[in-house]
């Protein structure tokens, strides 16, 4: 049960301000996806496409930028909370309702990128991550990519008449 996901905005904060960071730039994927024109199509349209894949960099960017760099010693503020700016918690972005399978797709990913990160060993620490957790994301983050490059940019839009949302409202 431990490991159950109920809730993605838990824990509500961190000791890690670094993680909060990657969380709080994975959330605001996540609500830019859930918002975007191809939430409600059947396509993953090419602006919508170069945003994720963008906003997807830059998380990948945050984090390697934090990694890059050394652990710092922080006595004296350790261990503070930082607590996490949930853009997509505030808003009521229902990921799992977006009309779009492939958006839905991404969100899940993105959903799972924020909790493994929020919930990880690096969350404990004071900033920084572990390897493992890098490692973790490094997967998700490539995984996201290929996503969009082997699945979308191939077979979106497709031609799905019969199950889009307004075709299924107005069938007696």
């Amino acid at each position: 049960m431990a490991n159950e996901v109920s809730n993605i905005y838990e824990p509500p904060s961190c000791r890690n301000f670094d993680v909060t960071g990657a969380v709080d730039r994975l959330d605001r994927v996540l609500y830019e996806l859930c918002t975007s024109e191809s939430a409600v199509t059947n396509d993953f349209n090419e602006y919508d496409r170069n945003r994720f894949t963008a906003n997807w960099a830059e998380v990948q960017t945050y984090i390697s930028a934090i990694q890059s760099q050394d652990r710092l010693d922080l006595p004296h503020s350790f261990p503070a909370m930082y607590a996490f700016r949930y853009v997509s918690k505030d808003t009521n972005v229902d990921w799992e309702s977006v009309k779009n399978a492939f958006v839905r797709d991404l969100a899940r990913l993105v959903v799972n990128a924020m909790v493994q990160m929020s919930r990880s060993e690096s969350a404990d620490q004071s900033n920084k991550y572990i390897p493992s957790d890098v490692a973790r994301w490094d997967l998700l983050f490539a995984r996201g990519n290929d996503m969009v490059t082997q699945y979308a940019q191939v077979a979106l839009p497709g031609d799905k008449p019969e199950s889009s949302d307004f075709e299924v409202g107005q069938r007696t």
